[in-house]
Formats: structure tokens, sequence, C-alpha cells
């Protein structure tokens, strides 16, 4: 027999051996191992990533909170200015009305007819006077007449 075929046959019955059979199995369970050690590891490596995104996202949603704050609290001034001007204006529109509308209401409501024959009558001879000291005829002149009343009070 060839060296060759010595070799191959102590190799063949050694690999049938219940000792290298058993470590064969043996490795085969390692390997096993191995794969789910891995496939463990790759799951906490996706959990990890996940865990770092939404750490990220909080993170975000924090500071988009805090500028929500600040806008609110801008608008809460805002409203309070708002809420002071409206008191203002409110103020103001009733010591105009009583100041000034209520006293145009009360001279209207008044006997008025005195008061418009005078004034009728006296841009009529406003439109037909000229001159304070006598123009001649071919002259243009012009009189103004300011009409002065009593204070409204």
């Amino acid at each position: 027999m060839s060296l060759t075929l010595q070799i191959q046959k102590i190799v063949s019955e050694q690999m049938a051996s219940d000792e290298v059979q058993a470590q064969i199995a043996a490795a085969g369970e390692g390997l096993k191992s191995i794969v789910a050690l891995k496939a463990s590891l790759d799951s906490y490596n996706t959990f990890y990533l996940g865990l770092k995104s939404y750490t990220a996202g909080v993170a975000d949603a924090a500071a988009g909170a805090g500028t929500l704050k600040a806008g609110t609290d801008d608008l809460k001034a805002g409203t309070s200015q708002l809420s002071a001007g409206a008191s203002e204006l409110y103020d103001g529109v009733n010591e105009f009305y009583e100041e000034g509308i209520q006293k145009l209401v009360d001279a209207v409501d008044g006997d008025l007819n005195g008061l418009t024959t005078r004034l009728r009558a006296t841009i009529d001879v406003s439109h037909r006077y000229k001159s304070f000291v006598g123009a001649s005829e071919d002259m243009d002149g012009q009189v103004k007449f300011i009409y002065r009343t009593d204070a409204v009070e």
C-alpha cells in the first residue's frame, strides 16, 4: 500500500472515531453559539441605534417646547398690552363722546333757527360786500367775515 493510501486510511479511521466525532459535534455547537451571539449583538446594535435616535428626538422635542414656552410668554405679554390699549381706547372714545359728540347733539337738539338765519344773512351780505373802504367799480376786491360765537362748554 502506498503511503498516501495509508495516510488517507488513518485519517478516515481517526475521523470516524468517537472522540473526533464528539469534537466535531462540539465545534458545531460552538458555531451555533457564535451565530446566536452574533445575532444577539446585531439586535443590541439595532436597539442602541434606535435608542440613540430616540434620545436625539427627545432633545429636539425639549428644544421645541422651550421655543413654544417663549412664544407663549410673548403672546401673554402682547395680550396684556392689547388689553391695556383697549381700556385706553375705551376711555378715549367715552371722553370724545362726552366732550365732543354729546355737545354737538345738545347744540343740534337746541333751537338753531336763530343761528342759521344769522349765518345765511351774513353769507348773503359777504357775497355783495367787496371792500371796507369803498373800492371803485372797476376794481375787484374781497372781504371775509369772521363770525364769533360764544364758547362751547
